[in-house]
């Protein structure tokens, strides 16, 4: 799981799906599209908080995702 925070929603989940994508990246050893890829079917995105002026959202990523090994 990581969680990240932004000015919007928006910047919020573009920051935590970018941090996802690089852990997924760097863990699998697999390129930027296909972590994206990878990430957009198994991972969910949920709102933590709403406060101003910060948003708070937490990806949620599959822990078998990270036992695998190519």
């Amino acid at each position: 799981m990581l969680i990240s925070s932004g000015e919007s929603l928006e910047k919020a989940i573009h920051k935590g799906v970018f941090l996802t994508c690089k852990l997924l990246q760097e863990h699998l050893d697999i390129n930027s599209p296909d972590a994206y890829r990878l990430a957009s079917i198994s991972c969910d995105v949920r709102i933590c908080q709403l406060v101003n002026p910060q948003v708070t959202v937490r990806v949620c990523l599959p822990k078998y995702l990270l036992k695998i090994k190519q």
